[in-house]
């Protein structure tokens, strides 16, 4: 009986393990500070961009 219960138990925790995996997402190295600083710059300069050809756009 106490096999039994000790077999059970550790199937539910390889069970509740194994379902647990990936749940957060994809595991990945985050990109660096400066990466971000740079891909932010690019951001703002093609807002600014397309900005200016709504404004020519206009006028």
């Amino acid at each position: 009986m106490l096999r039994k219960m000790r077999l059970c138990s550790l199937m539910l925790f390889a069970s509740l393990f194994v379902t647990a995996c990936g749940q957060t997402g994809a595991l990945y190295k985050s990109p660096d500070e400066q990466d971000n600083q740079q891909q932010d710059n690019q951001q703002q300069e093609q807002q600014q961009a397309k900005q200016a050809k709504q404004q020519s756009n206009k006028e």
